[in-house]
């Protein structure tokens, strides 16, 4: 278990380099082309469960939903918006305004 861990840590490791933006939108430009992301009123939306990375799969960040929650309480994260009771989401353009933001700051 501690193995498998610690790749995981290695895999996102690499993520967080320059590669991080391009990995994103590779990922957000394949999704498109597979139909994956729902749209919402003419706005691409990502759950959850596609960002965040847990030791079961990985997402298209390599962060935790913790990390995630944290950082939107805290304004670090664009701010998620209800479809419905169960159901949280960001808008896409929102989450890659943040990426080039973060590129930016590198």
């Amino acid at each position: 278990m501690q193995r498998q861990n610690k790749q995981t840590k290695q895999d996102n490791t690499k993520l967080w380099g320059s590669g991080l933006v391009y990995c994103f939108f590779c990922k957000v430009s394949q999704m498109h082309k597979e139909n994956q992301l729902e749209n919402t009123n003419g706005r691409s939306v990502i759950r959850m469960s596609q960002l965040s990375t847990t030791p079961k799969r990985k997402g298209m960040l390599p962060l935790s939903p913790a990390t995630l929650w944290r950082w939107v309480k805290s304004g670090e994260f664009p701010q998620p918006f209800k479809l419905g009771l169960n159901t949280t989401v960001w808008s896409v353009a929102d989450v890659d305004d943040w990426l080039e933001n973060q590129r930016g700051k590198q």
